[in-house]
């Protein structure tokens, strides 16, 4: 996406002969206390990144086949979850969609988001859309940090307002999350997550936000 030129006479010029990407690696090695926990490896970070994304799949029905179970073995207790471009739906403390907005997390432990499993059901058939699902496109580790690039498929819910295509048309789009992952335990402590909306609410035939947010 960025481009780079370099200019090979200008850098044999000025005799620029170190290698950055040594230089770094010899840093981190020499602050990196050497009875910390491993780093991430290859396999276990595709593991963790294929888990994570599954966290939030739901069924016909809006309940989350994986249940607690999967969170139980994936986060941290104290695991939190920032989402601000995310909308929900009704819930045990709101009666309307809402957008969630920069402050506070979607999820502020992993007992919240068992919670909300639990409860998906009734929240997710008042989305736009239902029966989501998620896979990894690509992901990769700096250590203890996981970026996640992942491909989202649903399908749209009947008769909710400002849905103008028929229930069950399908869309697909594409998010970003950041993990932070807790080396001596192997669990993601806490998670950033974005997706692209306009791409959602286009292939669902919303043309305006409050339409969604109007959804009871």
């Amino acid at each position: 996406m960025r481009n780079f030129s370099h200019s090979a006479v200008a850098a044999a010029a000025l005799c620029i002969c170190f290698d950055p990407t040594l230089v770094s690696a010899r840093l981190y090695t020499s602050t990196r206390d050497r009875s910390s926990p491993p780093c991430l490896t290859e396999d276990e970070t595709q593991f963790i990144a294929s888990q994570f994304v599954q966290l939030f799949d739901t069924n016909s029905t809006g309940q989350v086949p994986t249940g607690a179970a999967l969170p139980l073995s994936l986060l941290t207790p104290d695991y939190i979850d920032f989402d601000s471009d995310a909308v929900i739906c009704d819930g045990p403390d709101t009666a309307r969609c809402h957008v969630i907005g920069n402050d506070p997390p979607l999820l502020a432990s992993r007992e919240n988001l068992i919670k909300a499993t639990e409860y998906a059901g009734k929240e997710v058939l008042k989305f736009v859309y239902g029966e989501y699902t998620a896979k990894v496109v690509h992901a990769f580790a700096s250590c203890d940090e996981i970026a996640i690039r992942y491909e989202g498929s649903a399908k749209a819910t009947a008769d909710r307002k400002g849905v103008t295509v028929p229930g069950g048309t399908p869309v697909k789009w594409r998010g970003t999350s950041l993990l932070k992952v807790d080396l001596e335990t192997r669990k993601v402590e806490m998670a950033e997550s974005s997706e692209d909306r306009l791409t959602i609410y286009t292939q669902l035939g919303i043309t305006s936000i409050d339409d969604v947010l109007r959804n009871e």
